[in-house]
C-alpha cells in the first residue's frame, strides 16, 4: 500500500495541478487504508500472551521464546538446543549477568535480577545455564552435567556421557563395591574379608573415605578388595560397575600416586545413576542402599552444589578436586542428592564435573555454585506451577 501511495505522489509532481486534483479522492482513500493497516499491525503486536506473576509483580512472557519459536513442539529427552531466534533475543546485559563470576544464591539475588525459566522450560539445563557452561568450555575447559528428578525419573544432561577425570567422586563406586563384596555378597559367593582391627573399623573407614574424602582410606579399601593386591581390587570395582551399568567408571591409580601410568575416571551419567539407585533402594539391596545413603548425607564438604541451594533444601554429596601442579589434572567435581522442602516433590540429583581448568579452580567452584542455584530455581518454579495447576483442577472439580 505504501508503494502505491509513493508512486501516485511521484506522478503528481510531473502533472499539472488540475490533473492532480482529480486524484485527490483516490489519495484520500489510500491514506485511510494505510491508517487501517497500521491499526491492524498494532493490534496484532498486542496479542503476545503474557503472564502476570503476582508473586514478583513482573509481567513475564508466558513461555521463553514462544513468540520467536512458533508452534510448540514436544521436546526430546536431554539437552534442548536453543534456536537462532532465541539466541538473538538475549541482550548483552543478560548474557553478562548469567556469566559473571560473583555468585549469589536464590535468597540473595534481588527480585528484579531473577530470571524466569518460563511455564514449560525444557529442563534445568536450558538457557541461561547452558550458556554459562558453554562460556567456560570456550576457555578450553571441559564440563559435563547430569540431572534427574527423583519423583518422575526425568533426566537431562550436557556432555553427560563424556568420560571425565573423577578425582575423589569415584570413591562412591569404591564404597559400592565394598558393600557388594564385603558386606552383602551374593548367595554362594565367598565373602571378601576386610580384616578389622576393631569392631566397626570397616564402617569407620568407609565413612571417612566419603565424608572427609580420606585418600588413605580409599587406597586401603581397594587393597583389601583385592586381598592385598591393588590391581585386583581395581578389577573388582570394575566388575561391580559393569554389573550395575556404570559403563564409564574405572580405577587406574592409587589416590595421590606419584607419576601414575593411569587415572581414575567416571561420567556424570554414571554418578547420577549411582545416586539414583542409592536413593531408590536399588543398589545391591534396600538395606545396603539405606546404609550408604546415610553416609553420603553426612558429607562435610559443602562448598559446591550445597552452597548454591536455597533455604529449605538439604543434600548429601561427594566432591572431587585437584589443583594444578600435581600432574593429575586440574579438576572440580561434585555430585549430590538434593532433597526438596515439604510439598515440593522429592528433589533431584545433580552432577557437575569440570576438567582441564588450567588452574582456574576457584572460578570453577563459583560456577558450580551458580549452576546449582540456577537448577534449584528452575526446580522450584516447576514444582510451584505444578502445584498451582493441581489446585486449580481440584477447585474446578
Amino acid at each position: 500500500m505504501k508503494k502505491i501511495m509513493v508512486g501516485i505522489l511521484a506522478a503528481c509532481t510531473l502533472l499539472s495541478v488540475s490533473a492532480c486534483s482529480t486524484l485527490g479522492p483516490l489519495i484520500g482513500r489510500l491514506e485511510q487504508d494505510m491508517q487501517e493497516d497500521a491499526a491492524e499491525d498494532l493490534n496484532a503486536a498486542d496479542t503476545t500472551p503474557v503472564k502476570d506473576d503476582t508473586d514478583t509483580g513482573k509481567i513475564l512472557i508466558d513461555e521463553i521464546g514462544d513468540v520467536m519459536k512458533g508452534p510448540e513442539t514436544e521436546p526430546e529427552e536431554g539437552m534442548i538446543e536453543p534456536n537462532e531466534s532465541e539466541e538473538e533475543s538475549m541482550t548483552e546485559a543478560e548474557t553478562q549477568a548469567v556469566t559473571e563470576n560473583a555468585v549469589q544464591t536464590e535468597s540473595e539475588v534481588p527480585a528484579e535480577r531473577k530470571m524466569s525459566y518460563g511455564k514449560k522450560a525444557y529442563g534445568p539445563l536450558e538457557r541461561p545455564l547452558k550458556e554459562l557452561i558453554e562460556g567456560r568450555e570456550a576457555m578450553g575447559e571441559h564440563w559435563s552435567i547430569a540431572y534427574e528428578d527423583l519423583s518422575d525419573g526425568k533426566t537431562y544432561g550436557f556432555n553427560e556421557e563424556d568420560v571425565m577425570q573423577s578425582a575423589s567422586v569415584v570413591k562412591l563406586f569404591i564404597m559400592g563395591a565394598v558393600y557388594r563384596y564385603m558386606c552383602y555378597p551374593s548367595e554362594g559367593e565367598e565373602v571378601i574379608q576386610f580384616g578389622e582391627e576393631y569392631s566397626g573399623q570397616l564402617k569407620d573407614v568407609i565413612t571417612s573415605m566419603i565424608t572427609v574424602s580420606d585418600n588413605d582410606c580409599a587406597n586401603l579399601l581397594i587393597d583389601r578388595l583385592g586381598g592385598g593386591d591393588f590391581t585386583l581390587g581395581a578389577q573388582r570395582i570394575a566388575e561391580f560397575c559393569k554389573e550395575n551399568g556404570y559403563v564409564g567408571t574405572s580405577i587406574g591409580r592409587r589416590f595421590m600416586d606419584q607419576n601414575p601410568a593411569g587415572d581414575n575416571f567416571t561420567t556424570a551419567a554414571d554418578t547420577r545413576k549411582f545416586l539414583s539407585d542409592l536413593y531408590h533402594g536399588k543398589l545391591i539391596n534396600e538395606e545396603a542402599s539405606e546404609k550408604m545413603l546415610q553416609i553420603v548425607m553426612g558429607q562435610t564438604r559443602k562448598n559446591k552444589i550445597p552452597a548454591g541451594l536455597p533455604a529449605g533444601f538439604t543434600s548429601g554429596n561427594k566432591t572431587g578436586e585437584m589443583p594444578e601442579g600435581y600432574g593429575l589434572g586440574c579438576i572440580e567435581n561434585d555430585s549430590a542428592i538434593v532433597l526438596a522442602p515439604e510439598g515440593m516433590g522429592e528433589g533431584y540429583i545433580l552432577t557437575v564435573m569440570s576438567n582441564d581448568l588450567g588452574g582456574r579452580n576457584d572460578e570453577a567452584i563459583r560456577t558450580i555454585v551458580q549452576a546449582s542455584s540456577m537448577v534449584a530455581q528452575w526446580y522450584t518454579e516447576q514444582k510451584t506451577e505444578q502445584s498451582t495447576e493441581q489446585n486449580t483442577e481440584i477447585e474446578r472439580s
